[in-house]
């Protein structure tokens, strides 16, 4: 439509400028457009407006790209409705408050209400161009919630801000050179194509990092503190020497936190100071600080009413060790516990703060800590935002705090960490919100953010022992949203061929009894790994029950029918021991029954840096072909030595028997040696073995273990802050023994040891080795080498010192 086309029509609303006799007038207001344009009304012509007038037309003039509908939507009149002159402010404000409008005139002719627009031009087109190191779909969505996008009226304001804020976004990533500039063309019908380019620039990498004026605090240390670090062999991985000024802000403020724990409450930076280099490629960071003195706590005290929380109790957390050097972490600790201990109680609102009195010329704090725990606070609803796929039940069954109960902390806290720990979610916030007009209620919203629970995966890894090795798997461990569990996974290597059916169902009653249920097929060579001419085939099904006791304890019970077909070679290679129990039987079905408990305090599963974890596994078979019993007992313990530092140490014993009249199946027995028990020697191959027919050395296992493993885990040079990438030093310590042939006789290996009687020491008494290693949270899972020295091989053991495998903690 031409700007002299007038359009009639018959509509619902309509608003702008005022025109009385076919004269424009102008209206008192000036309305400002999202441009930042002043637009104004003609000037003003004296004449008789009438008191009101019914409209018995519309009409539209000035449009080119847009439908007279979308001027109609906007119009709070229609024909047939009584129009005065007062209702010219709210036409005016309604039409420009759209946003689609430049100008805007309301004229009255008579009984016919005139709109004349002049339209704002529209984006037909948007692009963005050489952005390599952001996802353009992205940044182009964020733009379009903020107001800018194809279809959007085109303002050149907001087009400003676009860029000011992908610049920003460059400079806080490390591109501060980054440069972004944008081309507007215009096009017909009030139309604009626009263009954002982007020149990315390179990554100022950083040269050198300088300190001056410290004499507490090394260089070293206050170097070591920050995430930022001079370029060296690793930045390409851990892109630690990239400048950005937010990361160097923080930086600053870590070494500012830092000197106020270590007491110096008067540090503060002189200078710092970012030249580039000559070259204009680098950069580098002069830092000259003052550290002043040193200050130490004299006093600590609570102040403040403790209301229904026993004051005893709160005073017990208020400690500090009288003229020990100022900690301002240390002393906020004190007060975050002060503040849980009231939110236990309901007072989820209580103001507890830390207020030291500073005696700048003895160099002391006096330190009050003062409570004021408000009221007691009662939880009216919870709220479950974000999950689009997961059902609300399967979040809500994790919450351990009530609604119309005593708000708590600890409760609040535990619930979000047990949803976090569902796998399901990337993220899990929680927020307390206060109800509005009440002052004893809040409503607790947690809020997710789903990920993809199924995957379907491809692998292939290498182990020093099993070479080559193929696996897949397809899982879903949120089917259909209901929080269950159903998979199928296979692996294959030279040794081994394994399948497994699983499915689990973590609430199968609602006071959270777990039931998992498993069918699996393996098929083992021991001839591969050079251990014995031996194949085990077993088929079987595991069913066990998990019952919770406490937030950290599980009980386990189950069942588990299997059935194993054995093969011994007729080569000769073959232990006495074998032939002898099979007595020409080659098939054992078993029915054991299993029970277990569990304690895990650990906060991280896959890289735990402090908390324990306890196992105690029991298998009995009472029935079948054979009788025995296995019980298994395993501790963990992670220690964070400093801040990078940690101590993890782990041990395993194991205790086979059979009973009945039945020896311990030799089928079931364990191994050790390599990654997993004690580095340093080859795999399965340390500890009982006996001398076949044919004279040569067969590694049978045992049915009694004993496995301790000790590492000091730290940071790759250069890598400090990626957990990822750690270096360890260990020292590992193992014995294996056997059972009693089937006659009860004891077995000897070929050199006369008595490999059944347990002993810390002897021809088979415990393997030592010590070495070094690296842990690795490769894409493909974590990976772990080791090279390792073993201090007393025994005669028969096989030494391997540098080993490495997938998935594996010790």
């Amino acid at each position: 439509m031409s700007v002299s086309q007038i359009v009639s029509y018959k509509p619902a609303k309509a608003v702008v400028a005022l025109v009385v006799a076919g004269l424009f007038v102008s209206s008192p207001v000036m309305a400002k457009t999202t441009s930042s344009k002043m637009v104004t009304a003609h000037p003003a012509v004296a004449v008789a407006i009438p008191q009101s007038v019914k409209l018995t037309d519309i009409v539209v003039q000035g449009l080119q790209r847009s439908d007279p509908s979308t001027v109609f939507g906007f119009l709070p009149v229609k024909v047939g409705d009584a129009f005065n002159a007062g209702q010219s402010q709210d036409i005016i404000k309604a039409l420009y408050a759209s946003g689609l409008y430049e100008d805007v005139s309301v004229g009255l002719n008579g009984s016919v209400l005139v709109v004349k627009l002049a339209e704002r031009a529209v984006v037909s087109d948007f692009t963005i161009k050489g952005m390599k190191n952001f996802d353009k779909k992205e940044i182009a969505q964020n733009l379009k919630n903020y107001g800018f996008a194809q279809g959007y009226p085109y303002d050149p304001a907001l087009l400003e801000k676009v860029k000011t804020e992908i610049q920003t976004m460059y400079e806080e990533a490390g591109l501060v050179n980054a440069k972004v500039t944008s081309e507007v063309k215009e096009q017909d019908r009030k139309q604009v194509a626009v263009t954002i380019n982007v020149d990315e620039g390179q990554y100022l990498k950083i040269r050198k990092i300088q300190v001056s004026g410290n004499k507490a605090v090394s260089a070293h240390k206050i170097r070591s503190i920050m995430e930022l670090n001079k370029n060296g062999i690793f930045s390409w991985y851990s892109k630690d020497s990239r400048f950005a000024p937010e990361r160097l802000k923080a930086d600053l403020d870590a070494i500012r936190s830092y000197y106020y724990d270590k007491g110096y409450l008067d540090f503060d930076f002189t200078s710092v100071d970012t030249p580039e280099t000559a070259d204009g490629k680098g950069i580098e960071i002069a830092m000259k600080v003052s550290e002043g003195e040193q200050y130490r706590v004299s006093s600590i005290a609570l102040q403040g009413d403790t209301k229904g929380t026993p004051r005893k109790d709160v005073e017990k957390l208020v400690k500090y060790k009288l003229n020990g050097v100022y900690s301002r972490s240390a002393v906020s600790a004190i007060a975050t516990n002060v503040s849980r201990r009231l939110s236990d109680d309901g007072y989820a609102l209580a103001k507890v703060d830390v207020v030291p009195n500073i005696h700048k010329d003895t160099h002391l704090v006096d330190v009050a800590i003062t409570v004021d725990p408000v009221e007691r606070v009662y939880v009216r609803h919870i709220n479950v935002a974000g999950n689009s796929r997961t059902k609300d039940d399967v979040i809500r069954r994790e919450v351990r705090q009530m609604e119309s109960s005593l708000y708590s902390a600890e409760r609040v806290q535990a619930s979000r960490d047990r949803i976090d720990r569902l796998g399901y979610f990337s993220e899990v916030t929680v927020d307390t919100v206060p109800v509005e007009g009440v002052n004893n209620q809040v409503d607790v919203n947690y809020s997710v953010k789903e990920i993809p629970t199924g995957d379907l995966k491809l692998g292939l890894g290498y182990s020093t022992s099993d070479k080559v090795s193929l696996s897949g798997s397809i899982n879903e461990n949120n089917f259909m949203g209901t929080g269950n569990s159903l998979g199928l996974d296979i692996d294959t290597s030279s040794s081994s061929r394994n399948a497994t059916v699983t499915t689990r169902n973590p609430y199968m009653t609602k006071y959270g009894v777990s039931r998992d249920f498993s069918v699996y097929y393996r098929k083992y060579d021991a001839s591969k790994l050079n251990i014995s001419d031996v194949k085990y085939t077993t088929t079987g099904v595991n069913l066990s029950f998990g019952v919770p006791i406490s937030e950290n304890n599980k009980i386990f019970l189950g069942v588990n029918p299997e059935r194993n077909k054995i093969t011994l070679a007729s080569t000769g290679e073959v232990p006495a021991s074998y032939t002898q129990y099979t007595n020409g039987k080659n098939s054992f079905t078993t029915y054991a029954l299993t029970a277990g408990w569990s304690h895990d305090t650990r906060d991280s599963g896959f890289s735990p840096s402090r908390g324990s974890l306890q196992r105690v596994n029991l298998e009995v078979a009472p029935v079948g072909d054979i009788n025995y019993y296995k019980a298994s007992y395993q501790f963990q313990k992670f220690v964070p030595v400093s801040k990078y530092f940690t101590l993890a140490f782990n041990t395993q014993f194991d205790y086979g028997r059979g009973y009945g009249g039945d020896a311990y199946p030799f089928f079931k027995n364990m191994f050790a040696g390599g990654i997993g028990s004690v580095r340093g020697f080859d795999s399965s191959s340390m500890g009982p073995t006996q001398t076949t027919t044919n004279g040569t050395v067969a590694y049978i296992g045992g049915s009694k273990r004993a496995v301790a493993n000790l590492e000091l885990q730290f940071p790759f040079p250069g890598m400090v802050k990626n957990r990822g990438v750690r270096l360890f030093a260990f020292a590992d310590a193992g014995g294996l023994w056997s059972d009693n042939d089937s006659n009860g006789n004891a077995i000897t290996d070929g050199s006369g040891c008595n490999v059944t009687k347990i002993s810390f020491s002897g021809c088979n008494g415990l393997r030592y080795s010590y070495g070094v290693g690296l842990s690795w949270a490769s894409p493909i899972g974590p990976l772990k080498f080791s090279y390792g020295l073993p201090i007393n091989k025994k005669t028969y053991d096989k030494v391997q010192r540098f080993q490495f495998q997938i998935g594996t903690s010790f």
